[in-house]
């Protein structure tokens, strides 16, 4: 059976703690039951061109 999926967004000035929360759970030897693809921008972004890159997934 395939992993579920959900999308998660962090506000990268406002959320740097949770993120690195998170992605510490995303570790292959951590015991939560899903695995974790980051697709993180580097650069800020205007909200058409992620919500465009978003909708192709």
């Amino acid at each position: 059976m395939a992993d579920a999926r959900a999308f998660v967004s962090f506000d990268f000035d406002h959320n740097q703690v949770q993120r690195i929360l998170f992605s510490g759970q995303a570790r292959k030897d951590s015991p939560t039951p899903f695995t974790v693809q980051d697709w993180s921008s580097k650069t800020v972004l205007p909200q058409a061109e992620w919500e465009s890159m978003i909708k192709k997934f």
